[in-house]
């Protein structure tokens, strides 16, 4: 079962290491989109009804475009250890994010930019085996 969130924008953290460090903010990120998928085997049971058991979660993480200053992110992408990442988003509503633990970043495509912009931009695309929202 997959539940897709998508935020418009917001703030990207990346760490690696212990899962309870927070990671400062490295890129600003818009079009993120996040779908965990559930899966589950179900067996019957002698009174004729079914039980589910977790067989595993993933997550699938997307940003469509990372702004970002900090050079760090190709090599977390080559990092040896588990990536962790935490993303937030603000607007008038209020605020929302999710943390993912235990994850890889699976693709980094650069995006070409304009001659004297002084970011650079970037299209991520990971996954993660464990999650929360907050």
């Amino acid at each position: 079962m997959t539940e897709p969130f998508h935020f418009t924008d917001g703030a990207l953290h990346i760490w690696t290491g212990t899962a309870n460090a927070s990671g400062s903010a490295i890129a600003y990120v818009q079009g993120a989109q996040f779908a965990p998928t559930w899966g589950w085997q179900s067996d019957p049971s002698l009174g004729g009804n079914y039980r589910d058991h977790l067989t595993g979660r993933h997550a699938h993480l997307t940003f469509d475009s990372v702004y970002t200053f900090d050079s760090r992110l190709a090599k977390l992408a080559q990092s040896a250890t588990a990536v962790h990442f935490k993303w937030t988003h603000s607007s008038l509503d209020g605020s929302a994010g999710y943390i993912a633990y235990s994850g890889r970043i699976d693709s980094l495509t650069y995006q070409p930019t304009a001659d004297g912009v002084p970011y650079t931009l970037f299209r991520l695309e990971a996954h993660a085996n464990i999650w929360s929202a907050f």
